[in-house]
Parts: structure tokens; sequence; C-alpha cells
């Protein structure tokens, strides 16, 4: 990928890819800060989870999680272009109070975006919208029997 191509060289740099559950848990504690030029999504409550500063760009592709950042409280949002993302960057990590400060911001997001917290929120949104239009729906109990294929 062009970014790839981009760091190549860079001794500082570690590309790892894709990281998934267990394996990912592990560099978030090893991470400074969570650095994302693309689109986030629930990276942003991993990242609020570790207590680890996100730096990421404005993207009219965001996801709703995105709005859980707060520029300079627990993430900072840069312009979508090398120059501002790469000076966000820099700032982050060349100002100890300002990491310190993202850092306890995204720790006290963590307390509040909680896995819990967004099911209770999409539970939340999906009752109003049956409210919204008048919908009621069924709820009740499958058996287990009734979601095996015949067979």
């Amino acid at each position: 990928s062009w970014f790839q191509s981009s760091i190549t060289g860079e001794p500082w740099i570690h590309y790892l890819g894709f990281k998934n559950h267990h394996d990912s848990a592990i560099y978030y504690k090893m991470a400074e800060a969570f650095l994302m030029a693309g689109t986030v999504g629930l990276a942003v409550v991993d990242c609020f989870a570790a207590g680890l500063p996100l730096v990421a760009t404005h993207l009219d592709t965001h996801p709703p999680e995105i709005s859980y950042v707060v520029h300079g409280y627990n993430g900072i949002l840069s312009t979508h272009d090398t120059r501002a993302f790469s000076e966000a960057i820099l700032g982050v990590l060349r100002d100890s109070s300002l990491m310190d400060h993202i850092r306890k911001g995204a720790r006290e997001s963590g307390d509040r975006y909680t896995m819990e917290t967004m099911v209770d929120n999409y539970r939340a949104g999906i009752l109003q919208c049956f409210a919204r239009y008048s919908v009621m729906p069924i709820l009740g109990t499958v058996e287990p029997s009734a979601t095996k294929a015949d067979g």
C-alpha cells in the first residue's frame, strides 16, 4: 500500500498490519499513541479502553464512534492531509503535558464508552425507532432447536 511504501526504511516505525483481539491488546499496551489516517470505527473505543491518545483525521466516512472523540481532550483530529496529520502526531509526541492530558481524557472516556453502554444505547435507539413509527416488536425467546436446520 502507499502507506507501507512511504514508511519503509524508517527505523522508528514498526508497521504490523491488522491485529485482532488478544494480539491487539498487547500492542495497545506497548503503544504511546494510536495513529489512524483512515476510518476509525470501533478503534476509538479500543483506544479509550487502553488509555491511548487517538490521532486521526477528519473524514466523511467515519462511523458514529468518531463523535466520542473530543479534540484536545481524548484525541486529536486533524484535517485529512499529510502535513496536518504529521503535525498533529508530532504535537502529541513532543508535548508530554498534552500527551498526559489526552491519556487522562482517553481513560475517562474508556470508563464512559464501555461495551455495555454501547449495547444499551443501541437498544434504546431501536426502541425509539419502534416508538416513533408505532411498531410494537414481538419479544420473546427462540427455542434452540428452532434455530437448527431440519436434517
